[in-house]
C-alpha cells in the first residue's frame, strides 16, 4: 500500500468534521468529505482506504455508512454520548477515537488499521468479525482496551457483570470509575516497563475493582500494549474475578495458622505434669483458633468441668453442669463423634432457649467432652470441628499420659516399699556380659549376707555369696534368667552366719525375652529343711521299729493263746492292741504319701470300680456282712489312686467298729460336676470329738486313736482332690458319711469331643 492514505471523512459540516478534515490534512493524508449522500458512487468511483465517519451524518447516525463501507477499515469519532459504542464495536468498527484525541490519536488509528486491514471480501471479514466477538464474549475473563488516555474504547460484557455497569456507561470513561488511584499508578509503572526497550510484552498485576455499588472484588489483571505507528497506543488486557481464589488463600492462611497453634499447644502439653495445666494449655489455644462466646471443658467424667466466656449475654447459672446442652453431651462421649448445631433454638422449646444458638461439641478421649458455643447461628464450619478435634486428641493424649505417669509412680513407690520392706533378702542386678552387676539390695539382704549396698553396688554378686563349688550352676542360673527365664530352685549361699540353704527366685523385668535386668529373691530354707529331714529320720525309724516290735508281740501273743488256755482274754487283747498299731502305721504311711503327691498326678479314676473292688476285699475279710451297693454302670472322679484308699477306709471302719453284724449300703451317684459316694452303717457312729476336729478345725492333739488319723487321711484325699467330706446322723441309725469328688471325663467321652 502507497504511504498516501485516502480517507473518506463521513458526517455533516460541522466544527467536528472540519477538526477531522484538518488533522488529516495536517499528517498528510489525502482527505475526502462527504455527508453521507453520495457515499456509494465515492466509493465507487475513487480508491479509498479508510473512512472516519461522526455520529451525524445524512442517514441519521453511523450505521449506514459503516455497512456500505465494509469491507474497508472504518474509524468512528464522535462523542461517547451520542453513539453506541457497544453495539459499534460489536459490529465490527474497527476503532474509535473520541473527539478530544482528533489531534493525538486519529491518524495514528488510522493508520494502524489500515495497516493490519486484511485484504477479505465481505462475507469473509464478518465471519471474522463474528469469531472474534465470540472469543470475546464468551471467555470467561472481562476483556477491554484503553485508549492513550486510559478511556474505554471496548470491553465484554463479562466486566459489565463484575462491576455492575451497563457497556453504555463505561465505554469511553476513564479506568479511575472501575480501579483506584493506587491501582491506576501501579499499572502506569508497568505500562512504561513495557514500553522500556526490552520489557515484556505482558504485565500482570493484582488489584480491586470497584463495583457500581462501591464494594470492591479482588481481580487479577493481564495486559499488553495495542500496536500502532506511535510508541504508545493505548493497552488492551483481561480482568479475572479472583475473590474465591483470595478466600481460599485466606482460609489456607487461615488453617496454617490455627495448626501452627494447636502444635504449639501440643508441644507445651507434652511437657506438662498435671491435670489443671492441660485444662489451661486447651482453653489457650481454643480462644486462638475458634471464634467462641462460651466453652466449656471437662477432660474425664470425674473432673470439674472448667468454662470460659467471652460474651457478656452468656448466663452461667443456665449452664448448672459440665454442659453447654447435656443430651449433645451424652451422645458426643456415647458415640465418640463432633457433633455441629447450626441453631440450638430450633432444637428446643421457648422456655429451654438459651442464649447460645450455636454448639460444637467434641469428645476427648473415652469420658471427656469440650462444648463450645456462639450467640448466632451458623457459627461453626467443619473446619472448625476438624482443628477442634486435632486439638483435642493431643489434650486426650496428654490425660492419659499424665494418668499412666500417676500410675507408674504409683507403682513404683508400692514396689520401693515392697522391695526395702519384704523379709526376704532382695537384689536386683544387671548383665554386663555374663556378670551379674549390683544394681540395689534390700536391708535385709544386707542383713543376711553382711554386705553393705555400697559394698556390693557395681560388683558381681556371685564373687560375695555363691560359695567355690556352686560358681558354674549359678552361672547357669545367670543365663537363664538373662534369656528371660522365670527361675525357682534351691541353691547354698555364703552368708554373714556360715553357709545357708535358700529357694532362690530369678524374676527377670522382660518375662520370655532377653532381660538385662533380674531380680533374685532369696527365701531361707535351711531350719526348714533340717526340720524335715529330722522328721523324716523319726518317721522311719518310728514305723520301722513300731511295725518290727509290734509283729513280735503279736506272734508271742499268738503263741500264747495257742499254747494256753486264754481264759480272761489278755492274748486276745495283745493281739488285738498290736494290729491296732500296726494299722496306725500303714496309715500314716498313706497319709505321708498324700501329703507329698503332687496335684499334676491327678487323673480319671472309675469309682464304681473301685467301690466293687473295694466290697469284694470287704466281704473276703469279715464274715456276716450285709453290704448293699447302689452304683451306675460306671462314674469317673479327678483323682488318683489314693482315693481308693481313702473309699476302703471308710468302708473299713464302718464294719470293724460296729460290735454286732454290721449292715452297710453304699450310693454311688453323678451330676454334670461331681461324683458322690455316701455310705451309711447302722453302727455306733463316728466319735464327735472325731468329727469335729475336722468340722470345727479342732487342736490335732484330739487325735486319740488310728480312726482319728484314717479320718484325716479320708478328708486330706478329698480335699487335695477338690471335692469335699461330710458326715450325716440325723434320720440313719449309724452314720452317713458323703464323700463328693469333680467329676472326670470317660474315655468314651472324650473320644466324642
Amino acid at each position: 500500500m502507497s504511504d498516501k492514505i485516502r480517507a473518506l471523512v463521513i458526517g455533516k459540516p460541522g466544527p467536528l468534521r472540519n477538526r477531522i478534515e484538518q488533522a488529516l490534512e495536517t499528517s498528510a493524508l489525502a482527505v475526502v468529505t462527504d455527508d453521507g449522500s453520495n457515499l456509494r458512487s465515492l466509493l465507487a468511483s475513487t480508491q479509498i482506504d479508510c473512512v472516519v465517519s461522526t455520529a451525524d451524518t445524512a442517514s441519521g447516525n453511523w450505521r449506514p455508512p459503516f455497512e456500505a463501507s465494509c469491507p474497508r477499515p472504518f474509524v468512528l469519532c464522535a462523542p461517547a454520548d451520542d453513539i453506541d459504542l457497544t453495539a459499534a464495536l460489536n459490529a465490527g468498527v474497527d476503532g474509535y477515537v473520541s473527539p478530544g484525541g482528533i489531534d493525538t490519536e486519529l491518524v495514528e488509528r488510522i493508520r494502524a488499521t489500515v495497516d493490519a486491514a486484511p485484504e477479505l471480501d465481505t462475507g469473509e471479514r464478518k465471519r471474522e468479525l463474528e469469531r472474534r466477538d465470540l472469543i470475546v464474549e464468551t471467555v470467561g475473563d472481562g476483556v477491554y482496551s484503553l485508549d492513550t488516555d486510559g478511556c474505554y474504547t471496548m470491553l465484554n460484557e463479562a466486566i459489565a457483570s463484575m462491576t455492575g455497569y451497563s457497556r453504555e456507561e463505561l465505554l469511553g470513561s476513564h479506568v479511575s470509575r472501575l480501579m483506584s488511584d493506587e491501582d491506576i499508578e501501579r499499572g502506569r509503572k508497568l505500562i512504561q516497563q513495557m514500553l522500556d526497550e526490552d520489557g515484556p510484552d505482558l504485565q500482570s498485576y493484582e488489584g480491586e475493582l470497584i463495583q457500581s455499588d462501591g464494594e470492591r472484588i479482588p481481580c487479577e489483571v493481564i495486559m499488553s500494549l495495542l500496536p500502532g505507528e506511535k510508541r504508545f497506543n493505548g493497552t488492551v488486557g483481561s480482568v479475572r474475578d479472583i475473590s474465591e481464589q483470595k478466600r481460599m488463600e485466606d482460609e489456607l492462611r487461615e488453617r496454617k495458622r490455627n495448626v501452627e497453634s494447636v502444635h504449639r499447644a501440643a508441644m507445651q502439653l507434652e511437657n506438662t505434669r498435671t491435670a489443671g495445666t492441660i485444662d489451661d494449655i486447651a482453653l489457650d489455644a481454643v480462644l486462638d483458633v475458634l471464634a467462641v462466646d462460651v466453652c466449656c471443658l471437662q477432660t474425664t467424667d470425674d473432673s470439674e468441668a472448667r468454662w470460659h466466656a467471652t460474651a457478656a449475654t452468656i448466663d452461667g447459672d443456665e449452664y448448672p453442669g459440665g454442659a453447654l446442652d447435656e443430651q449433645i453431651r451424652e451422645r458426643t462421649v456415647r458415640g465418640d463423634k463432633t457433633f455441629i448445631v447450626d441453631d440450638l433454638h430450633e432444637r428446643r422449646r421457648p422456655a429451654q432457649q438459651t442464649a447460645i444458638r450455636s454448639l460444637l461439641s467434641v469428645p476427648v478421649g473415652d469420658t471427656g467432652v469440650f462444648q463450645a458455643g456462639a450467640t448466632n447461628p451458623d457459627a461453626f464450619r467443619h473446619d472448625d470441628a476438624e482443628i477442634a478435634e486435632l486439638l483435642f486428641a493431643h489434650v486426650a493424649n496428654a490425660v492419659e499420659r499424665i494418668d499412666v505417669e500417676a500410675r507408674l509412680v504409683d507403682e513404683r513407690d508400692r514396689f520401693a516399699a515392697l522391695f526395702e520392706n519384704v523379709p526376704d533378702p532382695v537384689v536386683s542386678i544387671r548383665y554386663e556380659g555374663d556378670v551379674p552387676v549390683v544394681l540395689k539390695a534390700n536391708p535385709a539382704f544386707e542383713r543376711t549376707f553382711g554386705y553393705d549396698i555400697d559394698q556390693l553396688r557395681g560388683e558381681s554378686l556371685d564373687a560375695f555369696v555363691v560359695p567355690p563349688e556352686g560358681v558354674e550352676r549359678a552361672a547357669e542360673l545367670n543365663e537363664r534368667g538373662r534369656q528371660g527365664q522365670l527361675v525357682e530352685t534351691e541353691v547354698e549361699r555364703q552368708t554373714a552366719s556360715g553357709r545357708r540353704e535358700f529357694r532362690l527366685t530369678v524374676v527377670p523385668v522382660d518375662l520370655g525375652e532377653e532381660s538385662p535386668i533380674t531380680y533374685g529373691v532369696y527365701t531361707d530354707i535351711t531350719d526348714e529343711k533340717r526340720q524335715r529331714q529330722r522328721v523324716e529320720v523319726l518317721n522311719r525309724v518310728l514305723r520301722h521299729d513300731l511295725r518290727n516290735g509290734m509283729n513280735i508281740v503279736k506272734g508271742c501273743a499268738e503263741m500264747l493263746k495257742s499254747e494256753n488256755d486264754d481264759g480272761n482274754g489278755y492274748a486276745k487283747t495283745i493281739q488285738r492292741r498290736a494290729d491296732e498299731l500296726i494299722s496306725l502305721g500303714e496309715k500314716t504311711r498313706a497319709v505321708e504319701r498324700t501329703l507329698e503327691r503332687d496335684e499334676g498326678q491327678l487323673g480319671s479314676i472309675d469309682v464304681v470300680e473301685t467301690v466293687q473292688a473295694t466290697a469284694d476285699w470287704i466281704e473276703g475279710k469279715h464274715d456276716g456282712v450285709e453290704l448293699t451297693l447302689s452304683m451306675p454302670d460306671s462314674a469317673h472322679a479327678r483323682a488318683d489312686n489314693m482315693l481308693r484308699t481313702a473309699i476302703r477306709h471308710v468302708l473299713d471302719n464302718a464294719i470293724v467298729h460296729n460290735e454286732g453284724v454290721a449292715s452297710v449300703s453304699v450310693d454311688v451317684s453323678t451330676d454334670d460336676q461331681y461324683v458322690t459316694v455316701t455310705v451309711e452303717d447302722d453302727g455306733p457312729g463316728i466319735p464327735r470329738a472325731e468329727r469335729e476336729l475336722l468340722e470345727d478345725d479342732r487342736e490335732i492333739t484330739q487325735l486319740r486313736h488310728a480312726s482319728g488319723l484314717g479320718l484325716w487321711l479320708v478328708n486330706w484325699v478329698v480335699t487335695q482332690s477338690g471335692g469335699t467330706l461330710s458326715f450325716e446322723t440325723d434320720g440313719v441309725d449309724g452314720t452317713r458319711v458323703i464323700i463328693t469328688v469333680p467329676r472326670a471325663l470317660a474315655d468314651e467321652e472324650l473320644e466324642t469331643q
